[in-house]
């Protein structure tokens, strides 16, 4: 348990810490332990109690702060309580930043290292040279030109369609693939009970305002951001497309409406973040289920024309929406589907007509999100490369920036990480032996991902060299991905040595639906890590990160899936109860805060 006692400076914090130590000494059979900025205060606490003057030690960083405390802990198993004095001094912690300045300091060094890949001819494998070009084409603003007419005439073909039957064929057709919008959306994933099996998972749309629950009740100050921001870039393109004020009123108008429907068969945040959401959302369905159920929307027909209705495995996510589709997909409701179409088209348009809708673009995005520092070009387009093409990027990262022996020290840190758990475990006290056996078993089945995977997606065959146009790039790009990542993997098993597209990322994950640990060589430097650190140190600094992530394995969303990743309920009835029980308590404490 954390207790922390606040108040102004001269309030007498000291003397309530130096106080409750003298009690505690008097009453618990361990050991005390008191660390402060300096021993001022030697003659105030009992003389059981040890003193610990920090000054004396090398300790410069919040880092270090954390490998110095894992170490004194380590050295004595029977430490029961630490009162730290000065907290925030001796810690290291900057009061303007707090913990996450770590994360945006090492963040900033990684994405200087991806800016200087994008112009570093040193490197000449074929990744390389896909991402060089990419940011050459980004930019190169007159890679943008004559994009206005071209996409002005993708919005043409939706606005003359006029009846049902002329839309059912635009969704089946290839220009809506590679051009236009839809209001269903298809994706590879892993089938939650077969996760080594790749399935193909049917999805709703997006939100303007992000949540289904802002469509009920009055707006947040989030969503009306969004709101904001989504209507400041529509209003900008339909403009430069030669729509009048009118037009966009009633474009809005009809995008809305068709919104203010669906979101009522749209999940919200909230009930997704509940622990029985994962069993809501799997629902497994074959084509002749699907056909049953949407007698209307032609949704098998869709997937026949887009070339994934041989997937033995389909999950349908969210069924309510999909009757949603049902009872709007009529001649009727035409004109209404191809508002949402069109606005949502020309709303993603906005980074390909030129420099000055990327600029509008940008200056709309400062102000969605308060930011107050312009970030040059270079900065913004060497990070849309990342994005666009992570493995590429993360390939080059490797070659020139990671000395890969580090993998084995990282892995062999996490294994004894892992064997904490697990004596944990074995003394957990409310656990029956049948519960504890198949959670330990879990632990040795846990696979550990660390620095770079040994496989990576293949983009040998992407050629980007023939082509200068941003538009046509990105489709080449996109339908390369579709193609090779989706359409080809279709009914076929997850190779588990593939683990992850981006290893730049300043972050560390659990694959719960793997049982595995991802820890990427993004994270692995600053304070976080460093091969010159003590093993204290490691602890303290990437140890904490680690271990948190082993603890998703366990959460509630986490203790849903079985050694091998699989959803499947692995508990005994009475433990499972007790786990939840205990859960709820923690939930309930932090509702009742006000923040």
């Amino acid at each position: 348990m954390i207790e922390i006692v606040t108040g102004e400076k001269g309030k007498g914090k000291t003397k309530v810490l130096l106080d409750r130590s003298n009690e505690d000494v008097k009453k618990i059979d361990g050991s005390i332990i008191f660390v402060d900025k300096s021993a001022k205060h030697m003659y105030d606490l009992d003389s059981k109690v040890r003193l610990i003057n920090i000054t004396e030690y090398p300790v410069n960083t919040t880092g270090e702060f954390l490998g110095f405390l894992s170490g004194v802990i380590s050295q004595n198993n029977d430490i029961e309580e630490i009162f730290l004095d000065s907290f925030l001094t001796i810690a290291y912690i900057d009061t303007n930043n707090g913990l996450t300045s770590s994360f945006e300091e090492l963040q900033y060094i990684i994405d200087c290292n991806i800016k200087d890949l994008m112009t570093d001819k040193s490197i000449k494998t074929h990744d390389a040279n896909l991402i060089r070009k990419l940011y050459k084409i980004y930019m190169n603003f007159n890679s943008r030109e004559s994009n206005l007419n071209r996409l002005k005439g993708h919005i043409k073909i939706v606005e003359d369609i006029e009846t049902i039957d002329q839309l059912t064929e635009y969704f089946k057709s290839e220009e809506c693939i590679k051009h236009g919008s839809s209001i269903i959306h298809f994706g590879r994933s892993l089938d939650l009970k077969e996760t080594n099996k790749y399935c193909i998972g049917i999805s709703t749309i997006g939100l303007t305002f992000g949540d289904s629950d802002e469509y009920n009740k009055i707006l947040t100050s989030n969503g009306q951001k969004e709101k904001e921001y989504f209507e400041k870039i529509l209003k900008y393109v339909m403009r430069r497309f030669g729509y009048t004020d009118e037009d966009y009123i009633n474009l809005l108008e009809m995008r809305y409406k068709f919104e203010f429907m669906a979101a009522r068969y749209i999940d919200s945040y909230e009930e997704s973040n509940k622990p029985d959401y994962i069993e809501k959302i799997y629902n497994p369905v074959t084509l002749d289920k699907l056909n049953e159920i949407s007698k209307l929307f032609p949704i098998v027909d869709i997937m026949k024309a887009i070339k994934i209705s041989h997937s033995k495995l389909i999950t349908l996510y969210e069924p309510e929406y999909l009757k949603f589709l049902n009872t709007i997909y009529t001649q009727d409701n035409v004109e209404l589907i191809k508002g949402y179409l069109i606005s949502s088209m020309l709303y993603s348009y906005i980074d390909y007509i030129d420099e000055e809708s990327f600029r509008y673009f940008m200056k709309c995005y400062y102000e969605r999100y308060g930011i107050t520092t312009e970030m040059p070009d270079d900065e913004i387009f060497s990070s849309w490369v990342n994005s666009t093409l992570p493995t590429c990027v993360s390939k080059t990262y490797l070659a020139k920036y990671v000395d890969t022996s580090i993998k084995s020290e990282i892995e062999e840190l996490i294994k004894k990480i892992i064997l904490v758990y697990k004596k944990m475990l074995q003394s957990c006290n409310w656990l029956s032996d049948e519960t504890k056996s198949k959670a330990i078993e879990k632990l040795d089945n846990m696979t550990i991902y660390a620095v770079n995977p040994d496989k990576w997606n293949d983009y040998s065959e992407l050629n980007l060299f023939k082509c200068n146009n941003l538009y046509d790039v990105l489709n080449i790009i996109n339908n390369f991905k579709w193609e090779k990542f989706t359409l080809a993997r279709i009914n076929t098993e997850k190779d588990r040595d593939m683990w992850s597209n981006d290893i730049t990322m300043v972050n560390a994950c659990c694959s719960q639906l793997e049982n595995a640990i991802i820890i990427p060589v993004g994270i692995l430097n600053g304070s976080f890590y460093s091969k010159d650190m003590s093993i204290e140190e490691k602890l303290g600094a990437i140890g904490i990160i680690i271990g948190h992530e082993i603890s998703h394995c366990f959460d509630t969303n986490g203790a849903q899936f079985d050694k091998d990743g699989n959803f499947n309920n692995w508990w005994n009835e009475e433990d499972l109860n007790k786990f939840r029980d205990r859960c709820k308590k923690i939930i309930n404490y932090f509702d009742e805060m006000i923040l």
